[in-house]
């Protein structure tokens, strides 16, 4: 009897045995076949052909190893709607301009020398030492003054340092002369503003104009105290007699 129970114990081992490897066996058939069923529509694809069904980024990011960029979409022509672009465009609006883009003047050699009183605001930047901010400050000063009459005047502009000064300098001369109004034109109600003439001066010019006529000599305009030998000189460059 118990001989036959070891029987019957042995052979339910045995089919379990048996189940289980028959059922490992299964499982590998089954993942072999649906390897080969998924790979089946890329078998008569080409490298490249199999490459082009994967998005750009994925490939850039297989072959580098690396992030890359997504390509940026073509500008949209003019005349056609760029709504998506940010500025919309149609076929009687092309956009706003291009701004042209800012090029530093060349500048000029040792030796070289330019008119103080005709040089325009970027000829003035081509000497050394001057750029945009302080070639208007001389344009805007000639302008003041009615032109240089010597280049030490450039002494006088706002923020001048000696040393800029000092280098700048020998890029200049004078060619263009500069404006000079006679005296006997000036009217007590129409005295001209001018950097050489304070609005003590002008108060000055004016009332001696309304009680003795116009201006008809340097010793008159000497005998106001408002005015001293230096104004002398230097208003002898803008002023005159006829």
């Amino acid at each position: 009897m118990s001989s036959f129970k070891r029987g019957r114990i042995e052979t339910w081992v045995l089919i379990a045995v048996s189940l289980i490897i028959l059922s490992a066996i299964g499982k590998i058939l089954w993942d072999n076949n649906y390897n080969a069923q998924s790979l089946a529509p890329l078998a008569g694809q080409t490298m490249s052909e199999q490459m082009g069904s994967l998005p750009i980024d994925s490939i850039q990011r297989r072959a580098s190893g690396t992030y890359a960029p997504p390509v940026q979409p073509d500008k949209p022509r003019k005349g056609e709607s760029s709504s998506s672009q940010g500025v919309e465009l149609s076929a009687d609006y092309v956009g706003a301009p291009d701004q042209p883009k800012y090029t530093s003047q060349p500048k000029l050699q040792a030796g070289q020398r330019i008119d103080l009183n005709s040089a325009d605001t970027l000829a003035l930047q081509q000497v050394p030492g001057i750029g945009p901010s302080f070639a208007r400050r001389i344009a805007r000063y000639r302008d003041q003054l009615g032109g240089y009459y010597t280049v030490l005047q450039l002494q006088e502009i706002f923020g001048m340092e000696p040393d800029r000064y000092q280098r700048i300098k020998p890029f200049f001369y004078i060619g263009l002369k500069n404006y000079s109004t006679p005296f006997q034109s000036l009217r007590s109600d129409s005295i001209p503003s001018h950097p050489y003439l304070n609005y003590r001066q002008q108060a000055a010019l004016s009332r001696n104009i309304r009680k003795n006529g116009p201006i008809d000599s340097w010793h008159r305009i000497m005998s106001l105290e408002e005015f001293n030998r230096d104004d002398s000189v230097r208003l002898s460059h803008y002023f005159h007699f006829e």
